[in-house]
């Protein structure tokens, strides 16, 4: 948590990529909708939040470092930049999906 000089906690500007935004749009559920919505409000304060997504299968593995924090059935994946004082949201994955398909569209696999 960074506070600014009169230790007022210091807000992160959060952007959602493309196809983080296109997800979030098409949410089906109200409730599932309200507990991502509630997530992304919260990381402009507490980027740490999420943990460092660290996946079981190589095919899941990113080639940069990610975070991720859920919201219900959904996980939303971002990386911080502290020099920028930005929360890049990435992706917005239902955690039903096949795990090995996860960021298919997203981010491109080697075949």
């Amino acid at each position: 948590m960074r506070e600014d000089e009169e230790g007022v906690r210091a807000a992160y500007a959060v952007t959602l990529t493309q196809e983080a935004e296109v997800v979030y749009r098409g949410i089906p559920s109200k409730y599932d909708f309200a507990k991502v919505d509630k997530m992304l409000l919260i990381l402009d304060t507490l980027p740490e939040i999420g943990r460092v997504y660290d996946p079981d299968y190589e095919a899941m593995r990113l080639p940069f470092e990610v975070r991720v924090a859920y919201a219900g059935r959904y996980g939303v994946y971002y990386t911080v930049d502290e020099e920028e004082r930005q929360v890049i949201v990435f992706a917005i994955e239902d955690q039903r999906r096949n795990p090995l398909n996860r960021f298919y569209g997203v981010y491109p696999h080697e075949a």
